[in-house]
């Protein structure tokens, strides 16, 4: 009993946080400290059930907003996120009943958190990268290196290793290490001036109509820039659709509003194409359309469209832009391959719908700021009721539009070219943390069979 109210507790506190829209941050090293503490010696069964509460119990309350969303089922959403805490926990407990005195059990302890995690955000059918330690600590000086789930490792070697701080020095010295690494802030970046920047306009609007934006964007007095319009600012394909009297097509229209802005418009779309269903972010100008990207992420259980299988930028005038959609910036891998195909800076359109409350808009908002961080490029995020931001290559926040409010933000965004360590090669790590680990569980599993007496007398 005395270790379910410790778990229960030690789950509470962040979600409660996160509900809050605020950032856990370092309240998550205590938090999964207990929670390693209190099932790194029971047995796997145990283990498994002790972990499945805290994480029902962090994902119930941190994401309670999926109720608005899908009801009754959200109950079972919440189970199956819980399930990847709990078999993490089992894992624990099964290895710290042969070892949780060992040097190497800490190490273990953080592998697998990671390796589960990953697994549950990135590879899992219904992947769901929201809520990890990595994501509470947000933007740090690691991110650029190691990205979120580095950084999940380190949160979770730290809280692993301060399981051992009562039986060795170097145990001190190994936290002091990653306590400090955790404490770095992010170098800031300058802002970029008006001067230097590209300007760009990024029209807000519950409405999700084409004659919405068009007509805001064609009445404002913003030129020579870029116009960003949220996802799904049109359920038709500009393309084909045909509006008005005249007869007229989208893209003529967009063509002819670029032509009298000066500027590129990147809008998101929807498209039919041999049976199938897309989702688009497409790029037009005064010449016709520069380019697209399909959404490789569609939300799960919405008609969100075939996921895409590319992931490009879209050369214009101003430079080279990805434009990720939305869900697509949840995950690590879209923005990461754009940036590493050349992408300069990121204009993503994006939807988040007012029923789905303000904590759910501000928990999105932050998945923008850790993929900025971890590709060093600008981000300017286009929602329909929010968050609609600029965001620095640091993951710093420099503007935003209020929630559940039409509105347009005019801003300037920089061209960077440079690659961050993350891009090139940091990407890898969970990847090898994952096999490490799957390779580790293997042979501890056989060094136990080869070592039972029932082994032993076979």
């Amino acid at each position: 009993m005395k270790r379910l109210i410790v778990v229960g507790l030690a789950a509470v506190v962040p979600a409660t946080m996160w509900s809050c829209s605020l950032s856990p941050s370092w309240v998550m090293v205590p938090s999964l400290m207990a929670l390693f503490l209190c099932v790194r010696d029971l047995r796997f069964a145990t283990a498994f059930r002790l972990g499945t509460m805290y994480g029902f119990v962090l994902y119930g309350i941190s994401l309670s907003w999926l109720w608005q969303i899908f009801s009754t089922p959200a109950i079972a959403l919440w189970l199956i996120l819980a399930l990847f805490c709990g078999s993490a926990c089992a894992l624990i407990g099964w290895a710290g009943a042969r070892g949780k005195n060992t040097s190497w059990y800490p190490l273990y302890v953080a592998m697998v958190w990671t390796a589960v995690e990953y697994f549950r955000c990135e590879w899992f059918a219904l992947r769901f990268p929201w809520m990890t330690a990595g994501t509470a600590m947000g933007p740090l000086a690691l991110t650029p290196w190691i990205g979120v789930y580095g950084v999940t490792f380190v949160v979770s070697l730290l809280a692993a290793q301060g399981l051992t701080l009562r039986q060795s020095v170097r145990a001190w010295g190994i936290c002091s290490l990653l306590a400090v690494l955790l404490l770095i802030p992010i170098k800031k970046v300058p802002p970029v001036t008006a001067a230097e920047g590209i300007p760009v306009m990024a029209v807000q609007s519950e409405n999700c109509d084409f004659f919405t934006y068009y007509d805001r964007s064609k009445e404002s007095d913003f030129r020579d820039g870029i116009i960003l319009w949220p996802e799904y600012s049109s359920f038709e394909d500009s393309r084909e659709a045909k509006w008005g009297r005249e007869q007229r097509t989208g893209l003529s229209m967009l063509k002819e509003l670029a032509r009298e802005k000066n500027s590129v418009i990147i809008l998101g779309q929807s498209r039919d194409e041999d049976g199938k269903h897309f989702n688009e972010a497409l790029v037009v100008d005064a010449t016709g359309i520069l380019g697209s990207h399909d959404k490789n992420r569609p939300v799960h259980f919405m008609n969100d469209g075939t996921p895409g299988t590319t992931a490009k930028p879209v050369q214009t005038r101003f430079g080279w832009i990805g434009t990720p959609i939305c869900f697509d910036n949840d995950y690590t891998e879209v923005s990461r391959r754009m940036a590493a195909a050349g992408a300069q800076v990121f204009l993503a359109p994006s939807m988040d719908a007012q029923p789905w409350t303000a904590r759910q808009h501000w928990q999105h908002a932050e998945l923008f700021r850790l993929r900025a961080a971890e590709t060093g490029r600008w981000y300017v995020v286009c929602a329909t009721s929010g968050v609609t931001q600029r965001i620095g290559p640091d993951g710093r926040r420099h503007e935003q539009l209020p929630l559940m409010e039409d509105g347009i933000l005019r801003t300037h965004v920089g061209i960077r070219s440079q690659q961050t360590a993350y891009v090139q090669l940091g990407w890898m790590l969970p990847h090898l943390i994952t096999g490490a680990t799957l390779l580790w569980t293997i042979a501890l599993f056989f060094a136990e069979r080869k070592l039972s007496p029932a082994h032993e007398g076979s």
